[in-house]
């Protein structure tokens, strides 16, 4: 266990290197379309909520939240598949393979690693936008007024006495499922065609690498298409907590990509044990 932790906390450093730097794009590109923004949009200098006038400097704080928040959708992916380029080298490196350890466990240190950065980068994100926030709300007693409206509106109107936990909860572990899923998913497809290739004659192998890189397309197209559906549904409504009937609804679709994380895992698991053999100069 002590070896597998060792292993996790270096690979954990080194993909976290990526994403302060996935971050600070994030940070500066936010700041120039800000700018931007600012510059060629008249009467910037001062904006309302819910009638309430709000000074310019926390309009500003709060249109860079806005945008730095809209630009974590596209950092995100791009890290996503960052982290899985990297993923698929250490998996096969030979330097990495030498770890007095299986290469199952190496596989699963790998994946586990990817995931926490990852959440480490959103982690990140979710700061800013907190602490934007806050300055903007400690800054204007205009910005203090509109919440303050805003939270009766829903504590009278939409009664948050009927807020369901447990529907953010099942939100929350099928966006855990689903990060899972993309790096078990990319590892499925090397290994599986690393394996075709080296142990099936020439003939054969291009069909059938063929098949499962199809197999794998249909699932992710299937899954994000799924994703897409479910986010839809979430930002037509998003106070969809509230409703009891989200969990029941989504609890089925929850379940089956976790059957599918364990399941893609395991083939996973075996067939670097197994199969997939290291390369030199990794």
């Amino acid at each position: 266990m002590t070896k597998f932790w060792t292993l996790f906390r270096e690979l954990f450093k080194q993909k976290s290197k990526p994403a302060y730097i996935v971050f600070l794009i994030q940070v500066a590109v936010a700041l120039v379309t800000l700018f931007i923004t600012a510059t060629t949009t008249p009467n910037f200098k001062s904006a309302q909520m819910f009638g309430n006038k709000i000074p310019w400097l926390p309009a500003w704080i709060l249109m860079y939240i806005v945008i730095f928040l809209m630009y974590s959708f596209i950092a995100d992916f791009a890290y996503l598949l960052l982290t899985a380029w990297k993923n698929e080298k250490i998996n096969c490196s030979q330097t990495w393979r030498l770890v007095p350890m299986s290469d199952g466990k190496i596989y699963l240190c790998n994946t586990l690693s990817s995931f926490c950065s990852f959440i480490y980068l959103v982690i990140m994100q979710s700061i800013v936008g907190l602490i934007g926030c806050l300055i903007a709300y400690a800054s204007s007693n205009g910005i203090r007024k509109a919440i303050a409206y805003a939270l009766h509106q829903e504590a009278v109107v939409d009664h948050w006495a009927d807020v369901n936990i447990g529907d953010f909860l099942v939100l929350i572990l099928f966006m855990i499922l689903l990060g899972l899923f993309w790096y078990v998913i990319i590892s499925f497809l090397h290994f599986t065609s690393r394996a075709i290739v080296d142990f099936l004659p020439m003939m054969s192998n291009k069909f059938i690498v063929f098949v499962i890189r199809a197999i794998v397309l249909i699932v992710i197209v299937y899954l994000v298409i799924w994703a897409m559906n479910m986010f839809g549904e979430i930002y037509s409504n998003p106070w969809f907590f509230k409703d009891s009937s989200f969990a029941s609804s989504f609890m089925p679709e929850t379940i089956e990509l976790l059957i599918f994380d364990l399941i893609f895992g395991a083939a996973n698991y075996a067939l670097i044990d197994k199969f997939v053999e290291a390369k030199q100069n990794n």
